[in-house]
């Protein structure tokens, strides 16, 4: 069996670490793997909803997830691996591995919550057009006659929504307000100059 060089001083390479060094490259390598397959789906959008929950609440924020914990053992293998290259400080190795393993976990959720705070579920709510001004799209019959359509700029999206008059027929193109909302259809009246 004829073996490269370069697979020879890999060997070399690994065979010169130490126990704890194995230990640790063995914690990092994996994550690293993990968070590049993590960064990936990212790109291509298949990540949707894939950070399974194993998550434990303390003050609404989640520590334990699949990302958390690459976070963890990517950050806490490679610096116990690289502090562990001192054989006569193992328990520093194992100190600061364990430190910076949380620290990186508690940085990934905090990050985590930043970006779902940037999260808007996009849904409209009709209640937010009262008191604002809209302009008949569908012309509205007189009230108690039946319904029409209006837009109107609700949480910084320009909606079209039912409405009914509160009086007298409201022609397309017409400016209104919107004074009251009854079973998910918009009560409006003309704008008054």
């Amino acid at each position: 069996i004829i073996i490269s060089k370069e697979v020879l001083q890999m060997v070399e390479w690994w065979n010169g670490l130490n126990t704890l060094q194995h230990v640790f490259f063995c914690m990092a390598v994996p994550a690293l793997l993990l968070m590049v397959i993590q960064t990936v789906l990212s790109v291509i959008g298949a990540d949707h909803d894939m950070d399974t929950d194993i998550d434990v609440d303390i003050d609404c924020l989640s520590f334990f997830t699949i990302r958390g914990l690459v976070a963890l053992f990517l950050v806490g293998g490679t610096v116990g691996f690289f502090v562990a290259e001192n054989k006569s400080l193992w328990w520093l190795a194992i100190l600061l591995a364990v430190v910076s393993g949380v620290l990186a976990l508690i940085g990934m959720a905090f990050l985590v919550r930043l970006i779902l705070k940037l999260q808007n579920e996009g849904n409209v709510d009709a209640n937010n057009a009262v008191g604002k001004k809209g302009t008949v799209y569908i012309r509205i019959p007189k009230k108690g006659e039946g319904t029409g359509k209006i837009n109107v700029l609700v949480q910084e999206s320009y909606s079209e929504f039912d409405a009914m008059s509160n009086g007298e027929e409201l022609q397309t193109g017409t400016n209104v307000l919107i004074v009251g909302i009854q079973n998910g259809v918009l009560i409006v009246e003309p704008e008054k100059d």
